[in-house]
């Protein structure tokens, strides 16, 4: 028989190389134009969601995540894409609602590891936005601590990222110890 090679949807390719030279609005957009052409595809809503929200765009990557989450609502990543936007947005309420609303469906055997220290992180955000710096310090530590276990520096870095920005918010008496942290990151991610 003919075996069809899958090629890489044009739009795609568009899509990461402008995200790539930095062009962030044209990346959004080649994102859109990719999901319709692949309207069951995650990747291209998942991609936009989040350079939306690197962006400070939060409305944009709120809203590109709940398209993603008509298609498929029990896609972790929409949802801790949607939670982080919220979070970001400091609409707390919002945020609690689709945490609860998304863990009262799933049981932790369901996701990968990956997915499960980018939650912790995400959790770790809600509880420090909320004000309840311990159990937020906690969820982040957890996510930091797993991604040292998986040898994974994306998530790693990340978390370090995200933990000190949110220290720094809050005056803690940890964020000196994390900005070294950050200080010592090393990578050529251009998502990091």
């Amino acid at each position: 028989g003919i075996h069809i090679l899958k090629v890489i949807d044009r739009e795609e390719a568009f899509a990461y190389e402008n995200f790539k030279k930095g062009n962030f609005n044209s990346s959004i957009y080649n994102c859109i134009d990719w999901f319709l052409d692949m309207p069951f595809s995650k990747r291209p809503l998942m991609f936009a969601s989040y350079i939306a929200s690197i962006t400070q765009e939060y409305d944009t990557a709120i809203l590109l995540c709940l398209v993603g989450l008509r298609n498929d609502s029990n896609e972790a990543g929409f949802i801790n894409n949607l939670v982080y936007s919220y979070c970001l947005k400091n609409d707390l309420d919002n945020a609690e609602k689709y945490l609860d609303q998304y863990f009262a469906k799933i049981s932790a055997t369901d996701i990968s590891n990956e997915l499960r220290i980018s939650l912790q992180a995400t959790i770790g955000l809600f509880y420090l936005r909320k004000k309840e710096v311990a159990k937020g310090k906690q969820f982040y530590k957890m996510a930091i601590e797993n991604s040292l276990i998986l040898k994974n520096n994306y998530y790693y870095n990340l978390a370090i990222i995200n933990l000190t920005r949110e220290l720094f918010f809050l005056k803690d008496n940890e964020y000196e110890f994390y900005l070294e942290k950050f200080k010592e990151i090393k990578t050529d991610d251009i998502d990091v």
